[in-house]
């Protein structure tokens, strides 16, 4: 008997999960054979929970899957226009490389932890399908920071997933922050002779040091044999005993934070292998679009913290923007014609 994921069983309970899309149904249906992931999507997959608009999530979906990760799972939440996502992103889900779920009227107030469960119902649907799974937002990139790391996604074309094979035996891999500023911008980056919105890597280019506080923070790719849920921070997960999360260089992570990134870079000079490009604030204009839209756990950031971040951010860092190009992903999009 396949056990119905729970994906398919919160949908059930609230009867709200909707797949836009008529040509990708939910996966993980009771029946073997709806389980269609191609296994060369199988290994790495990416899960996220969505709150921002149409031509940045392009800009994600597209930047992430030229790092070789080629199934995407997307979850809109109490969104009045998910059909402009869908439009943004038609070819990657006419491909099955992202599925892509509408939950109208879900929201932090209607269902607690919200992003936690959506998180738990993702790992769980992704079982058996995929070895590993991300979990992060939106809004962050990852960036390869090891030469090494980019030399098998660039010229050996490999992707990732010969890397994270070196943490097999691990029940997750923690990729730490990296807090981009607003980069001096008061609207949204756009040529405006062709109408088009700018790369979002190209555009911030000031960020804060790898010694600020903030970049402790970390989020995870886990290890479907050995993660078993996340815990009441989506940041974090619990795994079965004797496994935990890891860094890059196999130093167990304990709890929220990984000092070791600022201790490493206020010692050696070290930087990461690579990390999690976080654009939190990206310019005034979008940062208060974001502060209506509020986060998948009820989080709403004001001024006084988008100011601390443009202050902090004081460091030119163009890491992102040579990787994107690399990548061949740094083009600018037209918000309409994608």
């Amino acid at each position: 008997m396949i056990q119905t994921p729970l994906i398919i069983v919160l949908a059930a309970h609230l009867a709200l999960l909707l797949p836009i899309s008529s040509g990708i149904k939910p996966h993980g249906a009771t029946t073997a054979s709806a389980r269609t992931t191609p296994s060369s999507q199988a290994y790495f997959a990416l899960c996220a929970a969505v709150k921002d608009t149409p031509d940045n999530i392009r800009q994600w979906v597209e930047y992430h899957t030229a790092l070789g990760i080629n199934k995407i799972y997307l979850m809109d939440t109490d969104d009045p226009q998910p059909h402009l996502i869908t439009t943004a992103i038609a070819d990657y889900v006419a491909t099955g490389q992202v599925e892509f779920y509408s939950l109208p009227r879900v929201t932090p107030r209607t269902i607690n932890l919200l992003q936690v469960k959506l998180y738990d119902a993702c790992l769980e649907s992704a079982r058996g399908l995929h070895t590993f799974v991300g979990f992060w937002d939106v809004d962050e990139f990852l960036i390869p920071l090891d030469e090494e790391i980019m030399h098998k996604i660039t010229d050996e074309k490999e992707g990732l997933s010969s890397f994270l094979e070196r943490f097999e035996e691990y029940g997750g891999l923690a990729v730490g922050w990296r807090v981009v500023g607003p980069s001096g911008h008061i609207t949204k980056p756009v040529e405006h002779e062709q109408n088009t919105s700018k790369s979002i890597l190209s555009s911030y280019t000031l960020c804060t040091t790898w010694d600020f506080l903030d970049n402790e923070e970390f989020k995870t790719i886990v290890n479907t044999n050995y993660a078993l849920h996340p815990t009441s921070d989506p940041h974090t997960f619990v795994y079965t005993e004797g496994k935990y999360a890891v860094d890059a260089d196999k130093n167990r992570i304990e709890g929220g934070r990984n000092p070791l990134i600022r201790k490493n870079w206020v010692e050696k000079r070290q930087p990461p292998k690579f990390a999690l490009y976080h654009y939190v604030t990206k310019s005034e204009e979008e940062y208060r679009e974001k502060m209506q839209r509020g986060s998948a756990m009820g989080n709403r950031k004001d001024w006084t913290y988008f100011k601390r971040i443009e202050q902090a951010a004081t460091e030119v860092c163009t890491e992102a923007k040579d990787v994107c190009k690399r990548v061949g992903k740094c083009l600018s999009r037209n918000p309409d014609v994608f």
